[in-house]
């Protein structure tokens, strides 16, 4: 299944429905607030789903305010902060 970029539009960090389509990569990286997440899709407004793996990486990112998988290289950073 593809990969897409979503923002963070607020709710449950681990609910779909919380979560809107963006068209690129947003530029945020590290900070206290959830910003986005690259999860699957199937080219909706939302994503298919959340992954465990997903909710995990959004978890670690919430503790630690850093992107996730952190250390990032050679990583995509699937889960994206901001200030």
């Amino acid at each position: 299944m593809a990969l897409a970029w979503y923002a963070y539009i607020g709710g449950n960090p681990n609910a779909p429905a919380s979560y809107a389509l963006l068209l690129a990569q947003p530029g945020c990286v590290n900070g206290p607030i959830l910003c986005a997440i690259l999860a699957p899709s199937a080219g909706g407004p939302i994503p298919t789903s959340i992954p465990v793996a997903l909710q995990g990486e959004i978890a670690n990112a919430l503790a630690t305010g850093l992107a996730q998988p952190n250390p990032r290289p050679p990583f995509v950073p699937e889960v994206l902060m901001r200030p």
